[in-house]
């Protein structure tokens, strides 16, 4: 396997985990007791990092 081979694979795989840990994150956040912080622009979660943008 040539080198360009190798680091496509490596793009896919670690692109793959991203996927997965995107997924988990959303799957956290949707279960999390959010406590807010913020402003009158956004506010996010002190536990989970989820932003939700105040619409005005």
């Amino acid at each position: 396997m040539n080198k360009a081979q190798q680091i496509k694979e490596e793009i896919h795989a670690l692109a793959s985990k991203i996927d997965e840990l995107k997924s988990d994150l959303k799957d956290m956040q949707q279960q999390c007791e959010h406590h807010f912080t913020g402003d009158l622009a956004y506010q996010r979660c002190e536990k989970c990092h989820y932003v939700e943008v105040m619409h005005y």
